[in-house]
């Protein structure tokens, strides 16, 4: 009943809201970048693009990055260490547990992506410090190469505009404390600075998964006529206990215990990041962005200690160009994106030592060929090298692939859009060293996407309806039944010859009154394997089904309520090409969040899981080894902001 609940409830939302469009005020529209890596209006961009932004996620009272994606936006999300921080995997457009390296995840386009199988940090960037983020949905590797065939999530932090002070604190469940401050301050006309500090510490739900985290940031902003640009750094010391994975026995017993007592993994990461924008003359600009991080770790797993470093060094120079014509701009966009990669590790049963490489070029045009009708073209090449310095292994590759867009403005209110996307994701380093003893290396996987949407949108109503069909070739998936490295039946990561995804999505956004916000997202995504030996079978961990609503309610200029429910429907485990195991039944979670405000002043209390429900973060493995991370039951955090 309650996934049905979610699934009917858009329909009746829109009905409702046509009815009551004229009444209330209108719904504030965001220019993205996304879409083409420079400002636009999101109706020249030929995709589905969520936008969430400061205000949405202050009312939700999230306190993590991951619970704003799976609440917000309605992304299902995996989460195999049970803390919603590090060790969370987003799946779109039906990678399942894949998604970690076919979702591109951004901070002010900066790739947070890892040349290896660790998923971005998703709690790196502080929620007070979010101005906005943007989801596109569907293939991007035309723009952003590497890493984007499921999709791009961009995280767009707040401006150092002016004299700023914001101080917060939290408490909650499982020993939680949070402490934030930050001071934002103009230095004469052109320089503006900001300071920030982030300490945290929970004992966590489960045992043994004590977390500890501080962070630091200093930012500069300088701007002038010409020129803008900034010099950032940021530090971040994460230390954090790994409570392991349990049976389904051990889950019944008891939930909470620790199915590794000993291992822990720690992490210090420095970022620098210098980026500046050149204005040549009102139509033309150039942009340079370089980037370092570095990232140790170290800690204890499978009874065994381990090190690793991570260097990540690249250069982003971009050219955006834009001229008037006839029906409107041409939008000329064209650059590339270098990386150089190290890295190191040594787990005591045996060490890894690689460099890798890209160097990719781009380009789109973006023109009007009426007045209401745009097209969008882009293409990238990308050159790839990876360097096995342990081994002696080289690898040396290279591909081309191409979008083409159409973008049409039916009236004030409907628009359309068709877009075909190339897309593709090379081998990193962790998944060639694990491969069959037949092969020398994983070949580059690849992807064709055809998208088509229809919006209809007027002053307090969006609705959004969207259809696609991905063929993916040579997909890079883990088997645990083929014959590895450690003999036959170990398990290995292999080529799947074909995949294919289709799916549909209907998403509604209904400014009710002036006080009532009402959104709800439903998408359907059929993910099968379509080659031997898996023909026919479903992809693991990818959920057919997946919706959530939301309602943000303001009873005064004081007071607000926000709640959420968030549905993942059935899937089969992590692993289980062969779908031969039960499928994990769907469940919904419900959260919430009372807000208060007060001149300078806010209180907030958000209560996460409020019925309760049992359900695992993460799943995978065969029987007899099947197993699981438990999610948190109903968890409360109670936090203070000022603001000056």
């Amino acid at each position: 009943m309650k996934s049905l609940f979610l699934t009917l409830a858009g329909p009746a939302l829109l009905l409702a809201g046509t009815a009551l469009a004229d009444q209330t005020e209108s719904i504030v529209e965001h220019m993205v970048v996304t879409g083409a890596r420079l400002p636009q209006s999101p109706e020249q961009v030929p995709a589905d693009i969520q936008v969430i932004d400061a205000e949405m996620i202050a009312d939700s009272g999230a306190q993590t990055l991951a619970q704003v994606l799976n609440g917000l936006a309605g992304i299902q999300i995996q989460d195999n260490i049970g803390n919603m921080r590090r060790g969370v995997s987003i799946s779109l457009r039906g990678f399942g547990e894949n998604g970690v390296n076919n979702v591109l995840v951004l901070v002010n386009g900066h790739k947070l992506n890892n040349p290896s199988l660790a998923g971005p940090d998703l709690s790196v960037v502080p929620l007070r410090d979010i101005e906005r983020i943007e989801i596109l949905h569907g293939s991007a590797s035309s723009l952003y190469g590497d890493q984007a065939s499921g999709g791009v999530i961009n995280i767009i932090t707040r401006q150092v505009n002016e004299q700023a002070l914001l101080l917060s604190a939290a408490r909650g469940s499982d020993d939680l404390e949070r402490y934030y401050a930050s001071i934002d301050q103009r230095l004469g006309e052109q320089f503006a600075v900001r300071a920030a500090v982030d300490v945290e510490h929970a004992d966590n739900y489960r045992d043994n998964n004590n977390s500890d985290r501080e962070r630091g940031l200093l930012h500069l902003n300088f701007h002038n006529g010409w020129f803008s640009g900034f010099a950032e750094w940021q530090q971040d010391d994460d230390r954090l206990r790994l409570p392991g994975a349990l049976s389904e026995s051990q889950i019944r017993d008891d939930r909470r215990q620790a199915g590794t007592p000993g291992q822990y993994s720690n992490r210090e990461t420095t970022l620098q990041r210098l980026a500046g924008r050149f204005v040549m003359n009102d139509r033309q600009q150039l942009h340079l962005d370089l980037a370092q991080r570095e990232e140790e770790g170290s800690g204890e797993i499978f009874g065994s200690m381990f090190t690793t470093l991570t260097e990540v060094r690249t250069l982003q120079p971009k050219w955006t160009g834009q001229w008037p014509l006839t029906h409107g701009e041409l939008l000329l966009t064209a650059g590339a994106d270098i990386e150089r990669t190290e890295y190191q590790s040594d787990y005591g049963f045996g060490a890894t030592s690689f460099s890798q490489d890209t160097d990719d070029l781009y380009a789109q045009i973006s023109a009007p060929l009426s007045k209401d009708f745009r097209t969008v073209i882009a293409g990238r090449r990308s050159e790839f090298s990876l360097s096995d310095q342990q081994g002696g292994q080289a690898i040396d590759d290279q591909l081309s692939v191409f979008r083409l867009g159409f973008n049409y403005q039916l009236d004030a209110h409907w628009r359309s859009y068709l877009r075909f996307d190339q897309g593709f994701r090379w081998p990193n380093a962790d998944e060639n060293g694990f491969i069959p003893a037949s092969l020398t290396s994983l070949t580059p996987q690849e992807s064709e996407t055809v998208d088509f949407g229809v919006e209809y949108q007027q002053q307090h109503l969006r609705l959004t309806l969207g259809l696609f069909s991905m063929d993916v070739e040579n997909e890079i998936v883990f088997d645990p039944l083929a014959d590895g490295p450690w003999g036959p039946g170990t398990g290995a990561n292999i080529n799947l010859p074909a995949s294919e995804r289709q799916g549909a999505n209907v998403s509604v956004r209904w400014q009710a009154t002036d006080a009532l916000d009402l959104h709800w997202h439903y998408r359907h995504t059929d993910a099968e394997l379509s080659s031997a030996p898996f023909a026919g079978n479903e992809v693991p961990l990818a959920a057919e089904r997946v919706s959530n609503a939301v309602i943000r309610y303001a009873f005064s200029e004081q007071w607000s309520l926000y709640a959420d429910a968030v549905y993942t429907g059935p899937r089969y485990r992590a692993g289980d090409n062969s779908n031969v195991s039960e499928l994990l039944g769907g469940y919904t979670v419900f959260n919430a969040s009372l807000r208060w405000q007060l001149r300078n002043w806010q209180w907030q209390l958000r209560v996460n899981n409020l019925s309760d429900k049992r359900y695992n973060g993460y799943s995978g493995g065969l029987s007899p080894f099947a197993f699981a991370y438990p999610a948190a039951l109903a968890q409360y955090a109670l936090s203070v902001e000022y603001r000056q």
